[in-house]
């Protein structure tokens, strides 16, 4: 479940030092008005504490083919079967304008690059869209795919603690530049 792996990622950046707020609500009761109702929190997050500067969007990619097979993305790290993590990335289009979209990229491009220093395979290729996935709301929103329907449990917290741990590298690495 994804409020688990938000828990574990919030645990992880917090033990880092980094000041978290875990919403908790499922938004995907009903799938079809999920990032509507995602739009609504995040709006009311974003009033009511403005220097939020990194919104994360966590979901669990669905692989499946057309005859049922879930798949799961995995890489063994430390001896460790983990779950592969992926950027969705939305630029917009001509009707649902996102004209931050680049700034959302550098910043996945960033973390990217750190788990791929730090945990070679990690990390699947950052897959964009021309779409929004309410990205538009910030100039640090990130939607993170943490496995795949077809992931174990475990295969998918330790993808958690590991992204966790590449996230506030790069963010400490990004407050370091601007000092």
């Amino acid at each position: 479940n994804m409020v688990h792996m938000g828990e574990i990622l919030d645990q992880t950046l917090t033990q880092r030092g980094y000041r978290v707020i875990h919403c908790q609500k499922r938004h995907d009761e009903d799938f079809n008005a999920s990032y509507d109702q995602s739009l609504a929190t995040v709006k009311e997050y974003l009033k009511k504490y403005p220097s939020i500067a990194v919104v994360s969007d966590l979901h669990r990619d669905s692989l499946i083919d057309s005859g049922g097979t879930k798949y799961r993305p995995t890489v063994v790290i430390d001896g460790i079967e983990t779950a592969q993590v992926m950027f969705l990335m939305g630029v917009g289009n001509e009707t649902y304008q996102h004209p931050n979209w680049k700034e959302n990229l550098s910043l996945a491009a960033r973390i990217q690059k750190e788990a791929n220093e730090t945990y070679p395979g990690l990390m699947r290729p950052i897959l964009v869209r021309p779409l929004r996935y309410n990205q538009y709301l910030s100039n640090g929103a990130l939607l993170v795919e943490l496995g795949a329907c077809g992931n174990t449990p475990a295969e998918a917290e330790q993808a958690a603690r590991l992204f966790g741990e590449v996230c506030a590298t790069a963010l400490d690495k990004i407050r370091e530049a601007q000092e």
